[in-house]
């Protein structure tokens, strides 16, 4: 993709925005929540920074994967809260994605291209930690939404809310957060990425 590209324009980027904003103020499932998407945000436009990609990425677009990225887990996803949903909800979320991203995302005003890029990266963004699938071959989209989701799983934000959900989990959640971070490059599709996370 390169800059000579037509960019979204900020108007469908701020609907986006506006319907993310809507849909995650009334999800029950806390860990995606309109936190969670801005932190995503912040991350994808600091590893696109890092990496010099300014002028290769449209940053809207870039913006609007980081909005959508969790839209179908808290839109057509409706578990029971418990950790036997969640993990449900985490093991068959590339299917839930598949099923149901393009409806959503074609209800935007959107170019084919861009819709593409969209669906595209938004179906590969899950797996990377603890699976370690990733997306190395990948569209640069895919790769630093993936990278970027992937920083704020180990964020203290995303640790403290859960251990506020499962409090008799906490100690275990701390450990495996603890390792995680300490391996975080290995989940990366750019090491870089990590540069990006201070806890």
């Amino acid at each position: 993709m390169r800059s000579s590209l037509l960019r979204m324009d900020t108007q469908t980027l701020k609907h986006i925005r506006v319907y993310c904003l809507k849909k995650y103020s009334s999800s029950n499932t806390p860990r995606h929540d309109a936190g969670h998407m801005e932190r995503v945000r912040k991350n994808a436009l600091a590893i696109t920074k890092i990496l010099g990609l300014q002028k290769r990425i449209d940053t809207n677009l870039l913006q609007s994967a980081c909005y959508l990225h969790d839209i179908v887990t808290v839109t057509c996803y409706v578990g029971s809260g418990t950790i036997l949903s969640n993990v449900k909800a985490h093991v068959f979320e590339k299917l839930f994605i598949k099923k149901h991203i393009v409806s959503i995302v074609s209800q935007f005003h959107l170019r084919s291209n861009e819709k593409n890029i969209l669906v595209t990266a938004i179906t590969n963004h899950p797996y990377s930690i603890p699976y370690r699938r990733l997306h190395t071959h990948a569209d640069l989209y895919s790769k630093i939404l993936q990278d970027a989701d992937s920083l704020d799983y180990v964020s203290k934000e995303r640790l403290h809310q859960f251990c506020r959900r499962h409090p008799s989990l906490s100690f275990l959640a701390h450990r495996y957060i603890f390792f995680i971070r300490s391996k975080l490059r290995f989940f990366l599709n750019f090491s870089e990425s990590a540069d990006v996370v201070s806890y």
